[in-house]
């Protein structure tokens, strides 16, 4: 099946990873500092009023030029924002503001525009604006670069994706379910969507998925997406939604202490 072309395995290549592990030795920081809040390794970039961190690197030979990164914000409140941003040579251009709330780790993929091409004095930043000092974390930050070949412009298969094992219970509190393995030249990525009062998965490499932290006796429903690890970012349609119950909060009963119930008739003392 194609979706718009002919599929061949793009020349991909990371032009640069980061996850803070040696602090700002890659970047320029502007008050930002190193915090042990982190989605992978042992530390982040912590970024709060004003601060931020900026790095400089060539994209010269390299075309689709994509972000990865993972952030987490923390209570932004009205007039807050966390800004991601690209520098093309002469300014800056936004990639993604996040400007209220509360967010747990999430991984963010964004194509950039034609100018971040073959671009000698391409930088990339992460920074914040923040009333109250709200922080906001960056980890596990990646540019990727195609270097040649044919783009890869379809989707993983199946499309649309299905779940391998529908979710199901696995206590009070958590649910589970796998996706089933999809298959693209370019690798594959998972993202499970919660749609009635769950938790989302993120983009993640395992087709496992455990969603903890609810409700017992609640019913939790879910979808699953594929795409692909490609500089254009296929997605696949998502799955039909399905649906699981937690199980019932258990309650602990001190049978050694309690008067109990029995059938029959006692004689004697």
């Amino acid at each position: 099946m194609t979706f718009g072309g002919t599929t061949t395995a793009e020349s991909t290549s990371t032009i640069f990873t980061d996850g803070f592990e040696e602090c700002f030795a890659n970047w320029i920081t502007g008050g930002a500092f190193c915090s042990g809040t982190f989605y992978e390794g042992a530390q982040s970039a912590k970024m709060d009023n004003t601060e931020y961190v900026y790095t400089s690197l060539s994209t010269v030979g390299y075309t689709s030029i994509t972000i990865k990164y993972v952030v987490r914000t923390s209570n932004l409140e009205a007039g807050d924002r966390f800004v991601a941003e690209w520098y093309d040579g002469s300014s800056w251009n936004n990639i993604e503001t996040i400007s209220s709330g509360f967010a747990t780790w999430t991984l963010k993929k964004f194509i950039l525009p034609a100018g971040a091409d073959n671009n000698a004095d391409f930088r990339l930043q992460f920074r914040v604006d923040t009333v109250a000092g709200n922080p906001a974390y960056v980890d596990a930050v990646e540019v990727i670069g195609s270097s040649g070949g044919t783009p890869d412009l379809d989707p993983p298969t199946p499309y649309p994706m299905t779940f391998a094992t529908a979710p199901y219970s696995t206590g009070s509190s958590s649910i589970e379910m796998v996706a089933t393995t999809a298959s693209d030249a370019s690798g594959v990525e998972y993202y499970f969507t919660a749609i009635d009062g769950g938790n989302d998965s993120g983009w993640q490499n395992s087709t496992t998925y455990e969603d903890t932290g609810l409700l017992p006796d609640t019913q939790y429903s879910y979808i699953v997406t594929a795409g692909d690890k490609s500089a254009n970012l296929n997605n696949t349609a998502g799955s039909s939604a399905a649906s699981a119950t937690t199980d019932v909060q258990g309650v602990a009963i001190d049978s050694a202490n309690a008067d109990l119930s029995v059938a029959g008739t006692v004689s004697g003392n």
